[in-house]
């Protein structure tokens, strides 16, 4: 019995402890709030939360755009929360404790969505000084905007329309074509956002030039060593040009002026000229490369011009080209210049596969010098008129497989060739010569053309030629079958069949071809 009464007071002895040590944990923090929510509009701002509590109290919490302006402090002093604008196209929220001992409060802060811009093209933009449009890409929930441009831009930049589609917003903006010297440069500037303006840069570039007061100097025949040429630009000028007597002596560049050309001076040495001449230069942009941006022309006239008439405008053009003449727009008359009064040999060619496309050859006679003449490849020249030329000896005329009449008039021309044998064939139904002078005629073709029935001409007519010494009239090529030719009928003067049979003029001829007086 005892044993047991001895267990109970222990037991109760126990009890007795643990119900003291219960009241001493009792915890009695505490804290409350003067609000638990802190809403603000967009534009945010600054909001007091006083706090009561049992003992110091702590602030936790982090945000981008939220900070309170202190981590704790003593009951019934506040907390300032300072409240971003909104960068945010939807509303919203974050969460701080309060803690006071092992007590804690909450305190939402609310913020309304902001008027947001986000730029999702570049914000720097280069164009060409031509007109141009400059597209904005955005993100935004802004309705309308607002414009503006720094530095002038309004003059040269204006709002075009807005498009809004897939959840992007797409700005586009004019700019008008600049003839400006030098770049110029505008801030795009989009208003309305809660978070500031957005600015796009949009440079222009300069208006690539080229001036020049006097583009195409005119001196008389004397010689020069001071012929200047002045190019007033914004980009190095490259000068290019080809000529046998105009000579580039010095080029210097001037400071650049305010506004945005720099002075380029050529200088040009010119020796004294026996008739007119001119050198047309191409100015490129930087170098040889770059694009010709103009072009500047050197002449020196002769006071009293020799004048040619060239009938054809393909001859004059090719003349032109190889600087003989000088032409005056749709006119068939041609000054002749330096090089056709002083050269002695003369190359026509044309391009591609027709060769030269013109159909008369005349007006040579305005070269006093020329003594060999070669004509390569023509498909469409009929006639060549070479009378009056006064020296002219030779002429080799390649190809010219329409050629139906030569002339030369009292020209002392002494030898004419129709070239190689196997390129000499003819469309044209005939071929006639005249010429007081010309001895030697040479026409031979073993083309295969002949040989394929291609050959066209038929007869051959030298009565006009009067002094002639040789022909060379043996056309004809060998088929399958034997021997063809298609040039069938020589005609001849009763005198030259007779010198023909005498061997005073030698001839050699296809079997097939026979002599008809005429």
């Amino acid at each position: 019995m005892k044993k047991y009464i001895v267990i109970l007071a222990s037991a109760a002895l126990m009890l007795s402890s643990c119900g003291e040590e219960g009241k001493e944990s009792l915890d009695l923090s505490s804290v409350s709030l003067s609000t638990n929510e802190i809403i603000s509009d967009s534009e945010g701002g600054q909001f007091d939360v006083t706090v009561t509590s049992s003992e110091d109290w702590r602030v936790s919490g982090i945000s981008d755009w939220v900070t309170a302006d202190k981590t704790g402090g003593k009951s019934g002093e506040k907390v300032t929360f300072t409240v971003a604008p909104s960068s945010s196209m939807v509303t919203d929220s974050v969460f701080f404790k309060i803690f006071a001992g092992s007590a804690v409060q909450q305190v939402k802060v609310k913020i309304s969505a902001g008027q947001v811009i986000n730029l999702e093209s570049e914000d720097k933009v280069d164009v060409s000084a031509d007109a141009n449009a400059v597209v904005i890409k955005l993100k935004t929930n802004i309705e309308k905007f607002e414009y503006d441009y720094s530095d002038g831009g309004a003059d040269w930049i204006s709002f075009d329309q807005r498009s809004d589609a897939f959840g992007l917003t797409t700005l586009r903006f004019n700019v008008k074509r600049s003839k400006e010297f030098t770049a110029r440069t505008s801030d795009i500037i989009i208003k309305g956002a809660s978070s500031g303006d957005i600015k796009i840069n949009v440079t222009q570039a300069q208006r690539d030039t080229m001036l020049c007061e006097t583009p195409d100097i005119v001196k008389d025949l004397a010689a020069y060593g001071d012929i200047k040429l002045v190019v007033r630009a914004n980009v190095v000028p490259f000068l290019t040009f080809e000529s046998t007597w105009l000579e580039k002596v010095s080029e210097t560049a001037g400071e650049k002026a305010a506004d945005g050309l720099t002075d380029y001076t050529f200088v040009f040495s010119a020796p004294e000229a026996k008739g007119s001449r001119v050198t047309v230069m191409n100015c490129h942009k930087a170098d040889a490369n770059g694009i010709v941006m103009h072009q500047f022309s050197i002449k020196q006239q002769n006071p009293n011009p020799i004048i040619c008439n060239i009938t054809d405008a393909k001859v004059r053009e090719a003349l032109s080209k190889q600087g003989w003449i000088i032409t005056s727009g749709e006119s068939t008359e041609c000054e002749v210049v330096d090089a056709g009064l002083t050269s002695t040999s003369l190359t026509l060619s044309g391009e591609y596969y027709y060769g030269l496309q013109a159909t008369i050859i005349d007006g040579l006679d305005g070269f006093p010098e020329l003594t060999e003449l070669t004509l390569d490849k023509s498909q469409t020249v009929r006639t060549i008129d070479l009378s009056g030329c006064k020296k002219l000896k030779t002429v080799l005329a390649k190809e010219y497989s329409m050629l139906e009449t030569v002339k030369f008039g009292d020209s002392p021309v002494e030898s004419f060739s129709l070239g190689n044998p196997d390129d000499s064939g003819l469309n044209s139904k005939s071929l006639t010569f005249s010429g007081s002078k010309v001895k030697s005629i040479d026409i031979t073709c073993s083309s295969w053309m002949i040989a394929y029935d291609y050959e066209r001409c038929a007869s051959l007519d030298i009565t006009g030629c009067t002094s002639l010494e040789s022909l060379k009239a043996r056309r004809e090529a060998q088929d399958y079958y034997g021997m063809k030719c298609t040039m069938k009928t020589i005609y001849v003067t009763a005198a030259q069949k007779a010198a023909i049979e005498a061997g005073t003029i030698t001839v050699d001829k296809s079997d097939l071809s026979e002599y008809v007086i005429k």
